[in-house]
């Protein structure tokens, strides 16, 4: 009896240290994991603060430990986020200097230009018709900026009776249909100095209604002077210098009447020689001097009932030698039934020799030129086709300025680039116009003439 309660004792006394070792155990394991999880957590945390945003603190438990760690990589995603935006701001912020900055120099560029070309900007806003300025317009103005406020309704009555006329016009069109402008105008200033200014305006629509119209605004008032200064010089020089032809062209014709021996060719040849160049030359003067008293409006047309094949064959009959000279061929095609305008046929005469000249000057020797009337409509067409050097897209229109040439004409001819220009000035006292065609350099032209009937 005895020794069974010593073995039930035993048995208890061992049941107990089994459990004493059990929780020693666990509470060893469960320490380590704590333990292990804390270290994690402070590499975490270091790691974070030395600025490794990419760090993941790797603690799996679902306890505080854990909740901790889950924190602490929300607040490194956190971080990473504010940091990544603040580099994009910086970027953006450095961007947005450069741009200022590039404004800025832009800004002083387009002053300078501004001043060096005298061209000031000018907006008008259409609700109210508030006008303001740039500062080069306040100088064209002749007015101070800081004491001067721009006013439509004052300063359109600074422009002469014709520039009023025409600016109001296109400032009605453009408020009405959204039309642009380009315009020549007179004005005087507020320091009681006459200009001349080009005026150029566009709009902006919203709502398919006119908002703005803004523009540039240009004194060329020197430009102009000059230009005059030169036209006057032109007229002198053509006047003065056609006096000495008139004599040179009577002793040609003397020289020609002389019985020169026939094998005398060298003789013959110089006095054609100086008989084309003097021709030449003296046709050179006279256009100039048309130029000249065209800008000036001193041609009066003197019109007439006019058969225009028949000045068309005078004009053939002129230039024809050139033709010859040069080993040409000019074809003619007229329509079966006569064209009649009213016009004035030495005029127009004119503009088909300049046309016809030009046509064989920049043809080479042995090619076809090509000269076609027909009627279309109510309109008499002239067409002149070569085969010559052609003309580049970008120089179509300026070939008819004043002594305007393209660099292929100019290159293998020379000239002064008045023919053409003339021949435009005199269509459009015709009402007529005169237009060119090429496909490029190589590839001949086409010039069109049209009179209305």
């Amino acid at each position: 009896m005895l020794s069974t309660v010593y073995f039930d004792g035993y048995v208890i006394l061992l049941f107990c240290a089994l459990m004493l070792l059990s929780r020693f155990v666990t509470v060893v394991s469960v320490q380590r994991v704590i333990v292990s999880s804390l270290r994690e957590l402070r590499s975490g945390v270091l790691e974070i603060g030395r600025g490794n945003l990419h760090y993941k603190i790797n603690i799996d438990n679902k306890d505080e430990l854990g909740q901790l760690a889950l924190a602490f990589n929300a607040m490194a995603n956190n971080l990473r986020s504010i940091t990544s935006s603040k580099a994009e701001l910086e970027r953006a912020m450095s961007h947005l200097k450069y741009a200022e900055e590039t404004i800025r120099k832009d800004k002083i560029l387009l002053d300078q230009t501004g001043e060096i070309a005298k061209l000031g900007g000018w907006e008008l806003d259409v609700a109210t018709m508030n006008l303001t300025w740039t500062d080069e317009t306040y100088k064209i103005y002749g007015v101070d900026k800081s004491t001067y406020e721009p006013n439509y309704d004052r300063e359109i009555n600074l422009f002469s009776p014709e520039s009023k006329s025409l600016i109001e016009k296109a400032v009605e069109d453009a408020i009405a249909y959204g039309t642009s402008f380009d315009l020549e105008l007179e004005f005087i200033t507020g320091e009681g100095v006459h200009k001349i200014t080009r005026a150029i305006g566009n709009t902006e629509t919203e709502n398919e209604k006119v908002k703005r119209i803004y523009g540039i605004f240009q004194d060329i008032t020197e430009r102009r002077q000059a230009e005059d200064r030169l036209k006057n010089f032109i007229s002198v020089l053509a006047h003065e210098m056609r006096n000495p032809l008139s004599p040179i062209l009577t002793e040609v014709e003397l020289l020609k009447m002389r019985d020169i021996p026939k094998e005398d060719t060298e003789l013959k040849e110089a006095i054609g020689i100086i008989e084309r160049q003097t021709n030449t030359m003296a046709k050179l003067l006279k256009d100039l001097l048309d130029v000249s008293r065209l800008e000036k409006g001193k041609v009066v047309l003197a019109k007439s009932n006019v058969e225009l094949s028949s000045v068309i064959k005078n004009a053939i009959e002129t230039t024809q030698p050139i033709f010859s000279h040069a080993n040409q061929i000019l074809s003619v095609s007229f329509p079966p039934e006569e064209i009649i305008l009213t016009g004035d046929p030495l005029r127009i005469e004119q503009i088909v020799i300049n046309i016809l000249n030009n046509a064989s000057k920049y043809s080479g020797e042995k090619t076809q030129i090509e000269l076609r009337l027909e009627k279309q409509g109510n309109t008499a067409v002239i067409t002149v086709k070569d085969q010559g050097v052609g003309i580049p897209p970008e120089s179509i229109e300026s070939i008819f300025g004043l002594f305007s040439q393209n660099e292929t004409m100019s290159r293998l001819k020379g000239g002064l680039g008045v023919g053409l220009h003339l021949s435009r000035d005199l269509a459009q006292l015709h009402e007529g116009t005169i237009t060119a065609r090429s496909a490029g350099p190589g590839k001949g032209s086409e010039f069109t003439i049209t009179f209305p009937l």
